[in-house]
């Protein structure tokens, strides 16, 4: 049986964790299951927490975030909520809820995300790490969110990622650094209506793409449709397709008013099925 935690219409800033305690969540921590915590209505803002303590901790721990604010909120560990195996349970779901100004924001291995109706806006990172989601082993649902003024050196999600659907996404005033703001590599994926207005990718010349496909070992079925790329700049091709074997269609899409290092779309592949509808 679930322990049912609640936080609703509260308020939170400055949350510290003194270096000597050996609590794993700087806010909350569940090390052993059976909790299932819900924040809703809430703020949290201006937090720094200067340990290697992510915000929220949680093994096996069901979590839904709803209608919530995360305001100028990092931490030393590079995470605000770390989470671990919780792919055989409820999805862990964020809705209607904002990131704004915040390190990374999810961390662990074994989840599956759905997110929905949220927005992440002027996040300035200067690590490596994914800016968004990195937890490997994960499915990824994310659908009607947006992500905007984002000024990062890696791409969004961790590429070892098992599924990523994004629906209905938008992608606005964006700078990377990385080799492809959305890179799988192995992972399943499909995009339907994908908005991307002034992105540009800033990595090495002919090395820095907005998707990046590689199929590795295996072969995949990728499909993109009504995908909209608009007044944008890549310092390599926008979609760059490689690896052992893939199937990829692209349909209903536009691009317009790009500058590309390259062709728009590279194809360096061995066994490539390619369909543009």
């Amino acid at each position: 049986m679930l322990s049912l935690i609640t936080f609703e219409n509260c308020y939170f800033s400055k949350i510290e964790k003194d270096s000597l305690n050996e609590t794993k969540g700087a806010f909350y921590q569940s090390q052993f299951g059976g909790e299932y915590l819900i924040i809703k209505n809430s703020l949290f803002e201006n937090i720094n927490i200067d340990t290697e303590t992510p915000l929220i901790y949680g093994s096996y721990l069901e979590l839904e975030i709803l209608n919530t604010t995360f305001s100028n909120c990092y931490s030393n560990y590079g995470y605000l909520i770390n989470l671990y195996k919780n792919i055989y349970m409820r999805p862990i779901k964020i809705v209607n809820t904002s990131f704004i100004n915040t390190c990374t924001i999810f961390n662990g291995n074994s989840n599956t995300f759905e997110i929905t109706g949220s927005s992440f806006r002027n996040i300035t990172l200067k690590n490596s790490l994914p800016a968004i989601i990195d937890s490997v082993y994960s499915d990824i649902n994310i659908s009607n969110t947006e992500f905007i003024d984002l000024n990062i050196t890696s791409s969004l999600f961790n590429n070892q990622s098992k599924n990523i659907f994004l629906d209905n996404i938008t992608f606005k005033n964006i700078n990377t650094n990385s080799k492809a703001l959305l890179k799988f590599e192995y992972n399943n994926f499909y995009i339907n209506n994908l908005k991307v207005d002034n992105i540009k990718c800033n990595g090495d010349i002919r090395y820095s793409s907005l998707i990046l496909i590689n199929s590795v070992e295996k072969k995949y079925n990728i499909h993109i449709k009504g995908l909209s790329i608009t007044n944008s700049i890549s310092n390599g091709p926008f979609i760059v397709i490689m690896g052992e074997a893939v199937e990829f269609i692209l349909e209903d899409s536009n691009i317009h008013n790009v500058k590309s290092y390259g062709p728009i779309i590279d194809i360096i592949s061995n066994d490539v099925i390619l369909y543009i509808l």
